[in-house]
């Protein structure tokens, strides 16, 4: 973030950058007198539409994601970056991600038959391939389309000052099986290895290769273990992964 793409939104300050992974960059700004958080994702404008509606959704549900801000001509997304509302608050643990499932439960309700999320500039491996989710689905005989978080871990639930648990780091976010979220929900094991190795296998296949062939690696570990029949997983590695 620079202070050129932030005078989109108004005159402001580039303060520091926090944690973040590969797929996405984030920094603590300030525009006026109110702090937000900058994330580039890859996000263009349909898809930060998109992620306003379901969030809203998310929202109505008791997740409590942040908000998108608009820029001063209306648009929510410039080059890729878009800034969320700023959630003072602590990194939650095990069982704040446990806390979320009602939660969670009723998001995928409210969004059963939601539209596809537009797709996003260098985002291509975030639709996980169905060769790679068929295992999730039987394992949790979850095959409705609805939408999802796609990513729920402690280290994306913040405990706010309030006491409320929120839900943040949309940007895997996506209309999949509920299977993709209940994951974090799931007794430890070798399927939930499996679903999770699965998921992250998608998920890393444009941003983060190395860490792709990984999980892809896991995945045909564990159903070599012969926990996982090998019928369940069509095991193959497009060549197109880099």
């Amino acid at each position: 973030m620079t202070p050129e793409l932030l005078s989109a939104w108004g005159a402001g300050q580039v303060l520091h950058p926090l944690k973040g992974g590969a797929r996405s960059r984030v920094w603590r700004v300030r525009v006026g007198r109110e702090d937000f958080a900058a994330r580039n994702a890859g996000l263009n404008e349909p898809g930060a539409r998109w992620q306003v509606q379901t969030q809203e959704m998310a929202r109505r549900a008791g997740l409590h994601p942040p908000r998108l801000h608009p820029c001063a001509d209306g648009r929510l997304s410039v080059g890729g970056w878009f800034l969320e509302t700023w959630l003072d608050g602590v990194s939650g643990n095990a069982g704040d991600v446990a806390a979320l499932a009602p939660s969670i439960r009723r998001f995928h309700r409210l969004t059963r038959g939601w539209r596809r999320r537009p797709d996003r500039s260098g985002a291509a491996g975030a639709y996980i391939p169905s060769n790679l989710l068929v295992a999730t689905r039987k394992m949790f005989s979850a095959c409705l389309r609805t939408a999802v978080h796609g990513d729920i871990h402690a280290g994306n639930v913040l405990r706010c000052a309030d006491g409320r648990l929120a839900l943040i780091d949309w940007d895997e976010a996506r209309t999949d099986s509920p299977a993709v979220d209940e994951i974090a929900f799931s007794t430890p094991g070798a399927p939930r290895d499996l679903a999770h190795a699965a998921a992250e296998t998608a998920a890393c296949w444009s941003e983060e290769p190395a860490r792709a062939r990984a999980m892809a690696r896991k995945v045909r570990h564990l159903v070599r273990t012969g926990l996982i029949p090998p019928a369940h997983l069509a095991l193959r590695t497009p060549r197109t992964l880099p």
